[in-house]
């Protein structure tokens, strides 16, 4: 028998592609104002496909910590009172 308590809590590759450009931010790597690395950089360095990296920069941008600006990339969102995702 198994608990509920003891299962694995599953997560998308989209998820933990968005949690990883996340702390990317949170640890300065990528500061505000800034330009996130471009698509392939990071289908490149975390070994995901293109619509994958599309689909976790749009689901940051939901949450208002990228801004998409087509034909340039992505940046790091000036804070909000909101910002709080990035904790």
């Amino acid at each position: 028998m198994s608990r509920t308590g003891d299962r694995i809590a599953k997560i998308s590759v989209t998820d933990e592609v968005a949690d990883r450009i996340r702390m990317m931010i949170r640890s300065g790597e990528v500061a505000v104002g800034h330009k996130l690395p471009t698509e392939m950089d990071l289908r490149e360095r975390f070994g995901v496909g293109r619509s994958t990296v599309r689909e976790a920069l749009r689901a940051l941008q939901a949450i208002g910590l990228v801004e998409l600006r087509p034909g340039t990339g992505a940046f790091v969102a000036a804070p909000t009172d909101s910002m709080d995702a990035i904790r």
